[in-house]
């Protein structure tokens, strides 16, 4: 097994969080069994949040084909997933972050296998993944890597879109602006339409403060393209560095590339926030938001 790796692992099983008055924020690891993903916490509620792991790249790339591109703002804008080219260049990059080994998946640990699923299944039961949050740790000393800018960008759709990416990325250097050496990056956050609303994906931001902060990363940051991450992504304490109006934002000919961002968003922001010692119970709205929306989860899946 590659140094580098063993490392990172060996940072995981060291990690203890002390908030022992809460199930929703900290890190469970089996230390004899290390093949196990990492549990970055649990919501009460019957969510739990671990590590994504190689056996579950294929249905995250399915989950992202159906319930992301198609809606994300930059790529409905840009009609990606119509880009044969674009659309395979998008998917390389999601695995690529794959392996950065910090992505995270939401399980409904509540999801019972009907007796066909189990037949099916009888090696390993399957899980329900809900919820992915695609991050990767940025280097300072990786950052102008060729690999990773420019090479996985191909077609159309993809250029236009990392245009605007890089375009906000290029105005901040937030290694000189936070001292720092890395940061961890968010990229794209997918919720099963069925289960957004109810507080997961804030709380699955949250948890991403705790992978960073178990890997001694100070900052955090992102270019979340709605309004409704922008919001999540200020109730954890993040603050906006750089943002551009999707009206300004033009091609060659003047005409505006992103003239489909959707009712309420107007803006794609670059936010970032440190990470704290620990994360005060004041900033997480989660686990409130969770519980008080399990009713209305339940009825919108039986209604289904």
């Amino acid at each position: 097994m590659d140094r580098k790796i063993k490392d990172v692992e060996e940072k995981f099983r060291r990690f203890i969080y002390d908030d022992d008055e809460e199930e929703d924020i900290g890190v469970q690891i089996e230390l004899d069994a290390p093949n196990l993903p990492v549990v970055w916490g649990r919501t009460g509620t019957g969510f739990r949040i671990e590590d994504l792991k190689e056996e579950h790249f294929e249905e995250v790339i399915e989950m992202f084909k159906e319930h992301y591109i198609p809606y994300e703002v930059l790529c409905r804008s840009t009609n990606l997933k119509d880009d044969d080219v674009s659309l395979e260049s998008y998917i390389n990059r999601l695995v690529f972050h794959f392996r950065g080994m910090t992505s995270i998946i939401a399980i409904d640990e509540n999801y019972e296998e009907d007796e066909q699923e189990k037949y099916y299944n009888r090696i390993l039961p399957k899980v329900k993944i809900v919820g992915v949050l695609i991050t990767r740790i940025v280097q300072k000393i990786d950052y102008g890597r060729i690999f990773s800018r420019v090479q996985l960008v191909h077609g159309t759709a993809m250029k236009q879109c990392i245009g605007l990416r890089a375009h906000i990325s290029r105005k901040i250097d937030l290694f000189a602006k936070f001292n720092c050496e890395s940061f961890l990056r968010y990229y794209d956050l997918c919720i099963l339409p069925e289960y957004r609303g109810d507080g997961l994906g804030h709380f699955m931001l949250r948890c991403g403060f705790n992978i960073a902060r178990s890997m001694n990363v100070p900052l955090v940051m992102g270019l979340f393209t709605n309004t409704a991450l922008q919001q999540l992504a200020k109730q954890l304490g993040m603050e906006t560095l750089f943002e551009v109006n999707y009206s300004d934002w033009r091609d060659l000919e003047g005409e505006v590339v992103f003239n489909n961002p959707g009712k309420g968003n107007y803006t794609c922001a670059l936010m970032a926030g440190l990470v704290p010692v620990q994360l005060k119970r004041s900033v997480s709205k989660s686990k409130e938001v969770l519980k008080k929306n399990t009713s209305k989860t339940a009825v919108k899946k039986k209604g289904k």
